[in-house]
């Protein structure tokens, strides 16, 4: 990867977790040198939601290792991993996790 497509990857994750953690969530760095594949940042959410963000610039891709790994977060831990490619697809995955957790606290609510 050279060095601008870093660069504009880490402007994008710095406003991205700047946006987030400004709601109140805490966002932690992923050291990746140990395992490759893992998403960039985990979210905790404020109301004790999780996901994974994988950062790419616009127009960037997984690779094949990426993939997998986020495949298994998924399917082992059912984890969301989001792939944002700029702050506002930040925004709309911070959304779609309100949404998922509203929808969860209904279903678990007709369940009592």
């Amino acid at each position: 990867m050279k060095k601008s497509t870093r660069s504009l990857e880490r402007q994008i994750q710095r406003s991205s977790i700047a946006w987030l953690e400004g709601r109140g969530c805490v966002c932690i760095k992923q050291e990746t040198q140990h395992r490759k594949g893992i998403p960039d940042v985990l979210v905790l959410l404020p109301w004790g939601a999780y996901c994974f963000i994988e950062y790419k610039q616009p127009g960037g891709s997984l690779t094949p290792i990426q993939a997998h790994v986020h495949r298994a977060l998924g399917e082992r831990a059912r984890a969301v991993v989001f792939i944002c490619h700029s702050r506002a697809e930040t925004i709309e995955a911070y959304a779609m996790m309100v949404a998922r957790s509203a929808n969860a606290r209904e279903e678990k609510a007709e369940q009592l």
